[in-house]
């Protein structure tokens, strides 16, 4: 498991570079807007704005839900698949997001059902 903050974290992470390149992408574009919206400088835990996790393994998996249940039960404001991973967009606050990134073969069945559904 891993956390970006912005676009700059991308480039000092090996783990990173190991993810299909259709999936970085994805994730660049998430933190562009991030970024664009709070600010490159934002501290993800304190300001608004948010940060991206990249969960890679099962056990990325239940790790983050001993801290997190959105996996099990959150509404997701949308579900993207991109070979073979999931991009899902959860709002924890009005200007608070974390965009989780995780293989689609790890995701739990509430994720799942929210592909491509969308909220609104």
């Amino acid at each position: 498991m891993f956390h970006l903050f912005n676009q700059t974290d991308t480039k000092h992470n090996e783990a990173f570079n190991d993810l299909p390149s259709s999936v970085q992408s994805m994730i660049h574009d998430v933190l562009l807007v991030m970024d664009q919206a709070y600010g490159k400088s934002r501290d993800p835990f304190r300001d608004l704005g948010g940060y991206v996790v990249v969960l890679t393994s099962i056990n990325d998996v239940k790790a983050f839900r001993q801290f997190n249940s959105c996996l099990e039960d959150g509404t997701f404001e949308y579900v993207d698949q991109v070979d073979n991973y999931l991009g899902c967009l959860y709002l924890a606050g009005a200007d608070y997001h974390i965009f989780l990134v995780l293989p689609t073969l790890f995701a739990p069945p509430n994720v799942i059902s929210q592909i491509d559904a969308g909220v609104g």
